[in-house]
């Protein structure tokens, strides 16, 4: 792949957080939160919401073979493939860019556009055991504020919360259902720091029957990031490709549970680090082998332009996603 794709790359709730969601976030957001709020009063999920198009989205879209797309165009693509069950659609992140999360929200809005009142939304970013207070946050019960606080949110995940909570409200304006899909931290943190051959018989049963699904591309792809960043031997590679492997697994688990249960979901969209979504190497093809069968999926990577500009030759035969979707961060770049 082009090393310059991954490195740049009708409730209470609804009439509740309508006029909170309308005082905060992008300018684009209020607007869209007013609609759906509005569409999931009258009942309308058998018709396309009239929401308002986030401006600049982006500099562009591209599929994998080159081709220039609308979201709008991307999204009737994503709903055209086929087979049974929802649509996962992947979309990762590099987690202090504030151009992705942009990204992120705009997709999940435009695919409430598509199924209203239809859609989930998976995060790496809430470990298993939240699931609980993220169902009664997704019903209402609970604002994005107190899901920060009660979450212990800067200790589990630790980046800006406001870069996330635009995904939250909308979700919460629709009562989607919102996935916890992480390991524990403690535990992957003690698997990084001694090996699963550390791990009590408790806390190696917990761990997904996948976790040991092989993939020397997988292992070089981790490899080369790991060790561009740290100086490490193969002992301690090792234990933190496991740690890598328990995330990956888990969050798999957690995605194909969600399948397994059925309900009239017609898209989950998950959000995740690069390295847990790059060619379908992480989460995507844990979940099909938990699921016993390829899903119907996408593989979607936002690309900040705030470094350099892009245009097709950039993404033909790329092979870290289906689809790049370009986007300016407003502070240029990363998050500070």
């Amino acid at each position: 792949m082009p090393a310059g794709v991954v490195t740049a790359v009708g409730s209470g709730a609804g009439r509740r957080l309508g006029c909170r969601a309308a005082a905060t976030g992008p300018r684009w957001l209020r607007g869209a939160a007013i609609a759906l709020a509005a569409a999931t009063l009258c009942a309308c999920a058998s018709t396309p919401m009239v929401v308002p198009e986030p401006p600049g989205l982006p500099d562009g879209i591209y599929s994998a073979d080159g081709r220039a797309l609308t979201l709008e165009q991307a999204v009737a693509e994503w709903e055209s493939i086929p087979g049974d069950g929802p649509l996962v659609v992947y979309v990762s992140e590099t987690h202090d860019n504030v151009a992705h999360h942009q990204v992120q929200a705009e997709i999940l809005l435009a695919l409430m556009r598509r199924f209203p009142a239809r859609c989930a939304l998976g995060m790496e970013m809430f470990p298993r055991p939240l699931q609980p207070l993220l169902d009664e946050f997704s019903a209402g019960g609970i604002s994005a504020a107190e899901l920060k606080e009660r979450s212990d949110w800067d200790e589990i995940w630790g980046f800006d919360f406001s870069m996330y909570a635009p995904l939250l409200e909308l979700v919460q304006l629709q009562g989607s259902a919102l996935l916890a899909l992480n390991a524990p931290k403690a535990l992957t943190r003690k698997l990084a720091k001694v090996g699963p051959a550390g791990l009590s018989e408790e806390e190696r049963d917990a761990l997904p029957s996948t976790i040991d699904l092989p993939s020397d591309e997988h292992r070089a792809m981790i490899a080369d990031v790991l060790r561009s960043v740290h100086e490490m031997d193969d002992a301690t590679f090792e234990r933190f490709y496991a740690a890598q492997r328990a995330w990956d697994s888990t969050m798999a688990q957690s995605v194909a549970e969600f399948l397994a249960r059925g309900s009239d979901v017609r898209a989950l969209v998950v959000i995740a680090g690069g390295y847990h979504i790059y060619g379908g190497l992480g989460i995507p093809r844990h979940v099909d082998a938990a699921v016993g069968h390829p899903v119907r999926r996408v593989i979607v990577i936002p690309v900040d332009t705030a470094e350099r500009r892009f245009g097709p030759e950039d993404f033909q035969g790329a092979d870290a996603g289906d689809y790049y979707v370009l986007s300016r961060g407003p502070t240029g770049g990363s998050h500070p």
